[in-house]
């Protein structure tokens, strides 16, 4: 029974379960779910599989949880009446496994709370405040559970990120996973025509058509958005590593990631990327900050030489108020943000009702069929009214205690990442509404976790 444990806690069998139980949902979606018996028998003792190799070692289940993110609507079981995911399955089994060893007395999977925790927790009790007057109670209900599901998901990462080679473990198929979607990204942008995964084409006002993959997300934006945290991660592994080697391989996995970034055309994750950036020069080792400026200012000098025309324009048309009415959208949306704020400030409209309440505040000028908010900070207010306010102000307070609480002589390369990659996704929440954009939380997560590291001497010297 030891040697069976023991074999179970190796990483390679976590990842060779991870793998069959992403095999076995495309095989039951293929299927049709019930419609196919070989299919969904081998669905069922992937699950199956999955869970015994997360009772083996829990820490299984983050990295499941993290490939099965990017598989998103390929890895769609169920659309209806709720969208039910491989991810979801990844985390109810991760969450079952946890509560079973709680229960048995088990000390050491005890959930580690921090301060962020309790932002986090005081934005699922804002979203419980926000619907006896919400505007639309079946999505305030529904946003509520999908708040409170998102919570347990921060608190496992938190929890059980314990070290560095745990923290690792997570980099390695967070960067990985973003590779392989970059290279599905690529191929989806030289052949449009193939039907794989999901491709979104726009037409100009001139008539060009653009066409913006988006991997296996349902947005481009989402997936530019996980390729900005990935770059940034792999670029802090790179920056921190010891061995020349180490450092060569994490760059050539950023440079991959860079690659299906460019491609997708979001203007909102290459802005991230770069403020992104300015923390990993902060951040990085002195000795090493010129090779991080060299070799980006290198990448960006290749970029747009090799990029196309499209590209060029695409990147000039971020500030283009006047003329794009995608970023005039996002402007105008604000003020009607603050108009809804000035009419809800207390209780809001109830979380997920904005598209409810916005018709009457929206300005002339703007999309007439986006409804849904575009960006966090001010619709959690408009939605959340005053608890929400309170809930946000806690989380960005709670990270800056954690990482005052080390008092730094040298950042760990995990603080670099979780706060790179924190940073970039806050700015891009700026323009996009990812209150339930899972890699947010996992890099709260990271940096929480990252900050109870102990210093090792090559971080106190750097």
């Amino acid at each position: 029974m030891a040697e069976l444990t023991k074999m179970l806690r190796r990483d390679s069998l976590g990842w060779a379960f991870a793998a069959v139980a992403a095999g076995g949902a495309a095989a039951l979606v293929s299927g049709g779910v019930l419609g196919n018996l070989p299919a969904l028998i081998f669905g069922l003792a992937a699950l199956v599989g999955l869970m015994v190799a997360i009772a083996g070692d829990i820490r299984v289940g983050l990295v499941a949880m993290i490939i099965a993110l990017s598989l998103d609507t390929a890895g769609r079981l169920i659309t209806s009446p709720v969208t039910v995911t491989v991810y979801h399955m990844t985390l109810l089994a991760t969450l079952a496994i946890w509560a079973l060893r709680l229960l048995s007395g088990d000390k050491r999977v005890r959930p580690r709370l921090s301060v962020v925790t309790l932002g986090f927790a005081a934005l699922v009790l804002a979203a419980v405040f926000s619907l006896p007057l919400s505007m639309n109670q079946g999505a305030t209900i529904t946003a509520i559970i999908r708040l409170s599901f998102l919570l347990l998901f921060y608190l496992a990462f938190e929890t059980f990120i314990t070290d560095r080679g745990v923290a690792r473990t997570v980099m390695i198929a967070l960067v990985g996973s973003a590779a392989f979607s970059s290279t599905l990204a690529f191929v989806q942008y030289r052949f449009p025509g193939l039907v794989l995964g999901v491709i979104h084409t726009q037409t100009s006002r001139l008539g060009a058509v653009l066409v913006r993959p988006g991997g296996f997300f349902s947005d481009p934006n989402y997936l530019g958005t996980f390729l900005s945290v990935a770059i940034l991660a792999a670029m802090a592994e790179a920056m921190h590593a010891k061995r020349f080697r180490s450092m060569i391989l994490w760059f050539a996995a950023a440079g991959v990631c860079s690659v299906g970034l460019v491609v997708t055309f979001s203007r909102t994750a290459w802005v991230g990327v770069a403020a992104g950036f300015i923390v990993l020069v902060l951040s990085s080792p002195k000795r090493r900050v010129p090779w991080l400026l060299g070799a980006s200012a290198a990448a960006v000098a290749v970029v747009l030489i090799v990029s196309p025309a499209s590209v060029v324009s695409r990147f000039e048309s971020i500030t283009n108020v006047s003329s794009d009415k995608s970023i005039a959208t996002r402007y105008l949306m604000l003020g009607s943000t603050v108009d809804m704020i000035e009419d809800h400030w207390a209780l809001g409209t109830g979380l997920g009702a904005f598209d409810v309440a916005y018709e009457p505040y929206r300005r002339a000028g703007s999309h007439t069929y986006i409804f849904k908010p575009h960006e966090v900070p001010l619709a959690m207010w408009a939605e959340m009214g005053i608890p929400g306010l309170i809930a946000e102000v806690l989380l960005v307070v709670g990270v800056f205690i954690e990482i005052r609480r080390r008092r730094h002589k040298g950042w760990n390369r995990y603080e670099a990442a979780g706060v790179a990659g924190l940073i970039a996704l806050l700015v891009q929440s700026l323009f996009q509404y990812y209150l339930y954009f899972e890699y947010l939380w996992l890099f709260f997560a990271l940096t929480v976790a990252a900050t109870r590291f102990q210093a090792s001497p090559e971080e106190v010297s750097s």
